[in-house]
């Protein structure tokens, strides 16, 4: 308590513009100022019969990558999506989904083996 805007922020870890505008909220509304807002950010482009669909096709295969929801989405829907995006819209509609990694090309051939047996000597 009795921090300036600049201590403040800098022990919370925020920017300053941040903690003017809690500031402002606080000074406008006070504790309310501060809670979140639901129903906040962009609405969706796709609509409630569209994310049905969506799921009803994502339902017909086991796994999706989010890479082949993005381009699912572009066909039949012609809608461009970033990862992100696609990310948070298979959590909306509850959809599992793999993500890709890469393979560390230094690794042994019998790098499970290893591992396998460095666990048993534990």
């Amino acid at each position: 308590m009795g921090d300036s805007i600049e201590e403040a922020t800098s022990r919370l870890g925020i920017t300053k513009r941040i903690g003017y505008d809690w500031q402002n909220r606080w000074n406008e509304k006070g504790y309310e100022g501060l809670l979140p807002k639901s129903g906040s950010g962009r609405p969706s482009k796709l609509s409630d019969e569209d994310l049905f669909e969506l799921k009803t096709i994502l339902e017909s295969k086991g796994f999706w990558t989010a890479d082949e929801v993005k381009n699912l989405v572009k066909d039949k829907f012609d809608i461009d999506y970033c990862s992100n995006s696609i990310r948070n819209l298979l959590r909306k509609i509850c959809k599992k989904y793999n993500v890709r990694y890469c393979l560390d090309n230094r690794s042994p051939e019998n790098a499970e083996e290893i591992l396998k047996k460095t666990w048993k000597n534990k």
